[in-house]
């Protein structure tokens, strides 16, 4: 799992999940929280989420877990809503390349 971020793009090699900076609000959005405008820690946050979603099975130690609930916790969200988030929004790009 590796993120490439640079001043305009976070992307990442494990999800086709991306964000982008907009200058003129001086906000970050990402993918799968479209609707939200994110500091630039935040659209990290976002990120990784996205990047650990995206495993083939998400761990299921006990450990593993609070950095989860954190992580979204970050975002204003509950880790089940943040990862159906994503799910959500990946099933959605998956289905519109399909269509297209």
């Amino acid at each position: 799992m590796t993120l490439s971020i640079t001043e305009k793009t976070m992307t990442s090699d494990t999800t086709p999940h991306s964000a982008h900076r907009h200058p003129e609000l001086n906000a970050w959005r990402v993918t799968w929280l479209a609707d939200r405008e994110l500091t630039r820690n935040q659209a990290m946050t976002a990120m990784m989420l996205a990047e650990k979603a995206a495993a083939q099975e998400l761990p299921s130690e006990r450990d593993f877990w609070p950095h989860i609930d954190g992580w979204a916790a970050e975002l204003g969200l509950g880790s089940s809503d943040a990862i159906g988030r994503i799910v959500s929004a990946t099933l959605d790009m998956a289905i519109a390349e399909l269509e297209a």
